[in-house]
């Protein structure tokens, strides 16, 4: 975590136990990492202490859409302009890469 403050502005997107597990289809492909044996609850309250430890800022995702979100996160033109490069899909889902 102090790898990734030291790089810029930490923001940790907060969302419940219970949404995160809603949003995850298929841990495996996620890139979810987990400890051996450790299970998805356990993952999740291990980390989210540090998250909010290590956050410059938060901001509650939860029942939020990707719009939504991204407003909060890039507020003014340049989260408009995210979202229309992004119009089809994060760069993962086979959109255009919205960051250059």
């Amino acid at each position: 975590m102090e790898h990734l403050k030291s790089g810029g502005v930490v923001i940790y997107l907060k969302i419940s136990f219970e949404e995160m597990e809603q949003r995850l289809r298929n841990i495996t492909t996620r890139g979810i990492v987990l400890v051996a044996g450790q299970g998805l609850r356990e993952m999740y309250d291990q980390r989210v202490p540090l998250y909010g430890k290590y956050a410059d800022r938060t901001i509650d995702c939860s029942d939020k859409d990707f719009e939504a979100v991204v407003g909060k996160v890039l507020p003014g033109s340049w989260g408009l302009e995210l979202l229309r490069t992004w119009s089809r899909g994060p760069p993962e889902n086979g959109g255009e890469a919205a960051i250059k």
